[in-house]
């Protein structure tokens, strides 16, 4: 048996093996999820530009479509991150 120390063996002592606050604790969970959500409608919404009808040109426009492909893996990179 690994010896911890009094302050370090939490079960063999009637401690609580996993301290902290809960409510805090799904606080932070919801605004992964929150955060989660919205990175997979920004995604969404980056993933059909260009792709309605309506042609979006000139140097803005490929100057994007250079990027968006990095964008949109950063993008899910948070939604993966904001899905506990």
């Amino acid at each position: 048996m690994l010896l911890l120390g009094p302050r370090m063996s939490p079960l063999l002592r009637g401690g609580d093996p996993a301290p902290g606050d809960g409510e805090q604790i799904m606080s932070v969970v919801r605004r992964l999820r929150e955060i989660g959500r919205t990175a997979g409608d920004t995604a969404d919404l980056i993933g059909r530009l260009g792709t309605g009808g309506a042609e979006w040109s000139g140097p803005a426009a490929e100057a994007f479509s250079r990027r968006r492909h990095k964008l949109l893996e950063l993008l899910r990179t948070a939604i993966v991150s904001g899905t506990p």
